[in-house]
C-alpha cells in the first residue's frame, strides 16, 4: 500500500462520525493474499479456509465468491459455514457428537477421524445410512528434529494420530468393513506463523513412506493430501518469498506424491492481513528510553499474543534508524496487553491523532470478549473500495440481549 494508505478510511469514520476504534475488513487484502497461492498452484490445489481464524460475515462471503472451501472445528462453525453457503467443507478437530457427524455425513462432506468414539459414532451411521461417507484421519508425524519450538509438532498438540496407533488400524478396518465408506483425506497440521518450506517438505517426504507402508497392508488409499495451514500472516512487501514457499511445497508434492490432489488450509494468512484497525492515541508515557503509545484499539478488538503479528502502519516506522523507540498498549497494566511490543518511528504522534495497526483480521472479530471496552465497530471495503458498516453498537447490543437474554 501507498504512504498513508489510510486517508480514506479515516475520512469515512469522520463523514459517518463513528467512534473509533473501527476495524475495516478489506476483500482487497484478502484477494490479494488468495491470488499469491493460485499463481502458484493454479486450479490444482483444493483450499479450506481454516474458518476458526475469522467469522467475519464479509470475509465469508468475500471467500465464498472465490469457490474455496473451509474447515471447520465445532457444530457452531459448521452452522455457520452451511449458512454462507459453503458447499465443500471439512470438519475436524474432536469431540464431535453423533447427531453432527450424521449431519455431515448427510451433506456429503467429509470427517476427519481423530478418536476412536469418531469411529464408533461412524460405525452406527454406516450400517443405518445408506449415505456415502466421506472419512480421513489426522496423522501425526515426527518433525522435532526440525524445529523443537513448534507447538504444532509437539505432545502438547492434541490433534493427530500415529500411524502405527489403533486409531489408524481401526480407521483401516472401518473402511474395509462398510462398502459407502470412502477414505477421502489424510491431514496433517504442522506449522504456525512458517515461511519456511523445510518442514513442509519433510513432512511430504513422510507421508509419501506412510503411504507406501499402508499399501504393502492394504489395499485403501486417500484421494487427497491434506498438509494443513499455519502459514506466516501475507505481507505484500514479502510475496516473492511466500511465492517461493509455495513453489517448493509444490514441487516436493509433485515429486513425493504427485498421484494425489493437495489441499491445504490458509486461516491466518488470509484473514489476519484482510484486516486492519483504526483508533486514536490516548496518551503517550515515557519510561527510560522506550515510550508507550496508550491507544483505544483494546482488547475488544485485538487479541495481545505473541504469535499474533499486529503491525504499526500510521505513524510510518522507521525500524532501521527512527529516532523514537516505542512500544503500542491498550493502557490495561499487564505486559501480555502490548499489542506492538517494540517498534521505532520519526516522530512521536499528537494526542488525539489516529493511529492504524495492520494485520487485525484473524481471531479478533472472533475471541473478542470487550474486556474494559465497549463493544467495536467493524466495517467492511469491497473489491471496488466501497466501504459500508458492517456492525454498529447496535447490532451488538441486538446479539447480546438474545445470548443472554
Amino acid at each position: 500500500m501507498p504512504l498513508k494508505p489510510y486517508l480514506e478510511q479515516i475520512d469515512f469514520i469522520e463523514k459517518n462520525k463513528l467512534d473509533t476504534p473501527v476495524t475495516f475488513f478489506d476483500e482487497r487484502n484478502l484477494q490479494d493474499a488468495l491470488d499469491t497461492i493460485k499463481e502458484v498452484y493454479g486450479d490444482d490445489i483444493l483450499i479450506f479456509y481454516a474458518l476458526k481464524s475469522c467469522y467475519n460475515k464479509s470475509i465469508l462471503e468475500a471467500l465464498l465468491n472465490t469457490g474455496v472451501g473451509v474447515e471447520v472445528l465445532s457444530e457452531f462453525e459448521y452452522n455457520l459455514a452451511v449458512a454462507t453457503g459453503f458447499k465443500s467443507i471439512v470438519l475436524n478437530g474432536m469431540g464431535r457428537s453423533h447427531e453432527l457427524l450424521s449431519r455431515v455425513t448427510a451433506d456429503n462432506n467429509i470427517i476427519i477421524i481423530d478418536t476412536t468414539n469418531d469411529l464408533k459414532n461412524l460405525s452406527q451411521i454406516a450400517k443405518s445410512s445408506g449415505n456415502k461417507i466421506r472419512v480421513g484421519f489426522g496423522l501425526r508425524l515426527d518433525l522435532s528434529n526440525l524445529d523443537e519450538n513448534n507447538s504444532y509438532i509437539s505432545e502438547e498438540h492434541p490433534l493427530g494420530n500415529d500411524i502405527n496407533s489403533e486409531l489408524v488400524s481401526k480407521f483401516m478396518e472401518f473402511c474395509q468393513t462398510h462398502n459407502n465408506v470412502n477414505w477421502e483425506m489424510l491431514h496433517i497440521h504442522i506449522t504456525i506463523n512458517e515461511t519456511s518450506p523445510q518442514i513442509y517438505k519433510e513432512a511430504i517426504s513422510q507421508i509419501s513412506t506412510v503411504l507406501q507402508h499402508i499399501a504393502t497392508r492394504t489395499n485403501l488409499l486417500p484421494k487427497i493430501i491434506n498438509i494443513g495451514g499455519g502459514y506466516e500472516v501475507y505481507d505484500p512487501g514479502l510475496k516473492p518469498e511466500f511465492v517461493k514457499l509455495f513453489e517448493e511445497i509444490k514441487q516436493a508434492f509433485r515429486k513425493h506424491l504427485g498421484g494425489y490432489k493437495i489441499a491445504i488450509e490458509p486461516g491466518r494468512y488470509l484473514s489476519a492481513y484482510a484486516g486492519y484497525a483504526i483508533g486514536k492515541v490516548l496518551d503517550i508515557k515515557q519510561i527510560a528510553q522506550k515510550y508507550w503509545i496508550v491507544t483505544d484499539i483494546g482488547t475488544n478488538t485485538l487479541i495481545p499474543n505473541p504469535n499474533a503479528r499486529y503491525k504499526l502502519a500510521e505513524p510510518i516506522t522507521n525500524h532501521s534508524s527512527g529516532m523514537f523507540r516505542i512500544g503500542i498498549t491498550d493502557g490495561i497494566t499487564s505486559p501480555a496487553n502490548n499489542i506492538v511490543f517494540e517498534t521505532r518511528i520519526d516522530k512521536l504522534p499528537d494526542i488525539g491523532s489516529y493511529i492504524c495497526i495492520e494485520n487485525t483480521g484473524a481471531y479478533t472479530d472472533v475471541y473478542s470478549t470487550f474486556w474494559a471496552y465497549p463493544p467495536y465497530i467493524t466495517c467492511s471495503v469491497d473489491n471496488d473500495g466501497k466501504m459500508r458498516v458492517y456492525r454498529s453498537e447496535e447490532d451488538i447490543e441486538q446479539l447480546q440481549s438474545i445470548i443472554f437474554k
